[in-house]
């Protein structure tokens, strides 16, 4: 029957229909089903993971640490970190080395004897120690006892004073250095013994700068006028090292015995 109760009623559902038509195309098509498999499906994105709820006040969070390099990784040999007293400072480092400075020059005996007769005539010279060196300016004079004294300058490869005198076919000198940093006493330069880390070589032993600048210095002149020449002995400190590349370290130091041509050319007055 087309007038009863089931026609009533679809007339009253009739504009719900319409108005739910209506609401869905309003919103476009939907979105097509995705399937998750739970077996192996991916996680979802970090930004869906909502975050941890907090209670009470609101706290500000530091943003995770990164994760440490590889290289900050501990060496299973890694060498254990130096234990001991740490270098001494720099002032220390150059009382110790002004020390190994003033330390006592050889003073010859014949300071304290009688004067002894010279062949070698007072004035000033030209002279050199080594032949690799130039000729330079010396002094040969009579002290107040009228000893005759000799002085080699800097600027020579040894810088000597000391006493000239007479024995038979020679005339004698015995001195003793003069240079604050004489030759063949250091290795390095000052500012290597201060600060060792920043050179390469090493710097001699303290015991043995000082034995070196305090060795007496000999030579045998002969000759005549205002030309004299002979060899004059220096001892030479050295490093003894042992071991080889990396292993190689100071063990002590050594000695060598060297000549020099000490030459005394054209005097003037």
């Amino acid at each position: 029957m087309i007038g009863g109760p089931h026609a009533r009623h679809a007339a009253e559902l009739a504009p719900l229909a319409l108005a739910l038509a209506v609401a869905c195309a309003s919103r476009g098509p939907s979105p097509p089903a995705r399937s998750f498999d739970t077996a192996g499906a991916a996680a979802p994105p970090a930004a869906a993971v909502p975050p941890p709820a907090t209670t009470g006040a609101t706290t500000e969070h530091a943003p995770p640490a990164p994760a440490p390099p590889a290289s900050a990784e501990p060496a299973l040999n890694a060498a254990p970190a130096p234990v001991g007293p740490a270098p001494p400072p720099t002032e220390q480092r150059l009382a110790e080395l002004r020390e190994t400075y003033s330390a006592p020059r050889h003073r010859p005996s014949l300071l304290d004897e009688p004067a002894r007769p010279a062949r070698v005539a007072p004035g000033r010279y030209r002279c050199a120690v080594s032949r690799e060196y130039r000729l330079r300016t010396c002094l040969v004079e009579k002290d107040d006892a009228g000893r005759t004294l000799l002085t080699v300058e800097e600027g020579n490869l040894i810088a000597v004073r000391g006493v000239l005198y007479d024995d038979g076919p020679v005339v004698r000198f015995e001195g003793w250095l003069t240079e604050q940093r004489p030759f063949g006493c250091f290795t390095c330069q000052e500012r290597c013994f201060v600060d060792p880390s920043g050179c390469v070589c090493q710097e001699l032993a303290a015991e043995a700068s000082r034995r070196c600048v305090g060795q007496p210095m000999k030579a045998e002149l002969r000759g005549a006028g205002a030309h004299w020449r002979g060899p004059l002995h220096h001892t030479h400190y050295w490093n003894r090292y042992e071991g080889d590349g990396p292993n190689r370290h100071v063990v002590g130091y050594e000695t060598t015995a060297e000549r020099y041509e000490l030459r005394l050319e054209g005097r003037s007055r």
